[in-house]
């Protein structure tokens, strides 16, 4: 049997992308609301460039549950189900966004696979400006924190943003559990319930796992395998830098010492290699 030629989409150079997209983008200033909570959820969004917030209101208040910037998505998972969103979306810093409802998606899909290529091509392409600029900012020690924090905000491709999204949704009211969360996409990674758990990623060689894995919000790979030690005793929590470990522990920017335990308190900053974190415990 001859085995039929598989079909190809030509995808033009990277100066045609912009207008090929164009069509689809929305433009937003700080304070300007994207959807509200209880909106008919017609459309996925993805954002560019810019920051926007997702929040919940309840009796005691307003709650940020995220915070998304350049190639993070939304609204995707109740646009598919076909019911309301359960968070509102507000722009924090200027920004452009892709807004696709469903029936463009459908026609993208259906009609025209290669805009659908030309939409993941301008990811990949805000993916790879964010990957040098924050080389660049790593790389110069006396870069402004602020700008180092800035740049940051644009390495989560949209894969990983639209799983930060459903996972901060579904955590909406605040854990009470001692908890990292990672900044600035706000997913939480939960203490374990042992005396002592390694901080790390996974070892591709071996498949061990660490109880507390980075693996998906390291992706600079500045973690290594054993980077640091999450220990309990009693409420009261330490954390324990390890021998060797790649780029170091900071704990409110000082350096921890290997082998010495430091004790944490709810709201240090926590810096693992090139993860940014906050310790919460209450």
């Amino acid at each position: 049997m001859t085995a039929r030629p598989r079909p190809t989409v030509s995808v033009p150079p990277r100066e045609d992308v912009d207008a090929a997209v164009s069509a689809f983008e929305w433009t937003g200033r700080a304070g300007d609301i994207v959807f509200r909570a209880g909106d008919e959820a017609s459309e996925l969004v993805i954002v560019e460039e810019g920051e926007i917030e997702l929040m919940t209101e309840d009796a005691s208040g307003t709650h940020r549950v995220a915070r998304l910037g350049p190639g993070d998505v939304c609204g995707e998972r109740a646009m598919l189900e076909g019911r309301p969103h359960d968070v509102t979306a507000r722009v924090t810093r200027d920004c452009r966004l892709l807004r696709l409802d469903d029936a463009t998606l459908r026609d993208l899909l259906e009609h025209d696979p290669r805009i659908a290529v030309l939409l993941l091509r301008r990811l990949a392409h805000r993916l790879d400006d964010a990957r040098h600029a924050f080389a660049s900012t790593a790389a110069s020690p006396s870069a402004d924190a602020s700008a180092t924090i800035a740049t940051s905000a644009a390495i989560p491709a949209a894969t990983r943003g639209a799983t930060h999204a459903r996972e901060a949704v579904a955590s909406r009211v605040p854990n009470p559990a001692p908890r990292f969360v990672v900044e600035p996409s706000g997913r939480e990674f939960p203490w374990p319930d042992e005396e002592e758990s390694a901080i790390g990623r996974v070892d591709r060689t071996t498949g061990h796992t660490p109880p507390i894995d980075f693996t998906g919000v390291d992706r600079q790979r500045s973690l290594s395998r054993m980077h640091a030690t999450a220990l309990r005793r009693g409420g009261t929590y330490y954390l324990r830098a390890e021998e060797g470990a790649a780029n170091g522990t900071f704990v409110n920017g000082r350096r921890l010492q290997p082998g010495a335990d430091t004790r944490l308190r709810d709201g240090v900053r926590i810096r693992f290699g090139m993860v940014d974190t906050i310790f919460r415990c209450s």
